[in-house]
């Protein structure tokens, strides 16, 4: 990895400018992704929030100049997160997804991606999961993904999470061939949303790397 990128683990308080670039990140990244469809600000408030819970981590790769190239966010149970997030900050939430609440198929997806985490899809995988893990364009092939995929399951390791869970889309094909190549299994398939396939990973944090 250029030794000019450092792996920060982040917290809830990094300013709204450190935010947004994660945000604008997602966006540019996984645009096939719903949650890149609602938005820069509501997308910076959800990471906060997400990250302001004890049961979820984001480790960042920052430039010298304090420029986000990637992140990798992750929950230690994906029902928990996004209940506090509701609990404690639907307000600011809903304010920053007001132009999208008049739609009803965003409302429709919002309603499956609850539906999913509250359900945890099949009883038998892990709680724990990668919600999103991305790295920019211009950034990929200089071993920062793997870097931060590294730490974030040392990371779980040390929290005492053994399994997690990864969901990435069908057509996803070089997220995919990331995670065979750091020996996570596929276990299956799940939708998400509506006609829309995806891909399950299983990742034992005790493997060497």
């Amino acid at each position: 990895m250029n030794s000019e990128i450092s792996v920060v683990m982040t917290k809830a308080t990094e300013s709204p400018k450190f935010w947004y670039q994660i945000a604008g990140l997602h966006q540019r990244e996984i645009r096939e992704g719903f949650l890149s469809t609602l938005g820069r600000k509501f997308l910076a408030l959800l990471y906060a929030s997400i990250v302001a819970s004890d049961q979820a981590f984001l480790l960042a790769g920052v430039g010298a100049g304090g420029e986000v190239v990637g992140f990798i966010c992750v929950t230690v149970d994906t029902s928990s997160v996004l209940k506090r997030c509701i609990w404690q900050s639907w307000f600011r939430l809903t304010v920053a997804l007001l132009p999208q609440l008049f739609s009803w198929r965003v409302l429709v997806k919002v309603f499956e991606t609850l539906r999913y985490a509250s359900d945890g899809g099949d009883i038998a995988l892990p709680r724990a999961e990668i919600l999103n893990f991305c790295v920019g364009d211009s950034q990929q092939g200089k071993g920062i993904g793997r870097c931060l995929f590294a730490a974030a399951t040392s990371e779980l390791k040390r929290r005492g999470v053994a399994r997690i869970k990864i969901v990435t889309g069908e057509s996803q094909t070089r997220a995919q061939k990331f995670y065979d190549s750091a020996h996570a299994r596929r276990v299956g398939g799940v939708q998400v949303h509506k006609g829309v396939k995806s891909v399950v990973f299983i990742y034992e944090t005790t493997q060497s790397q």
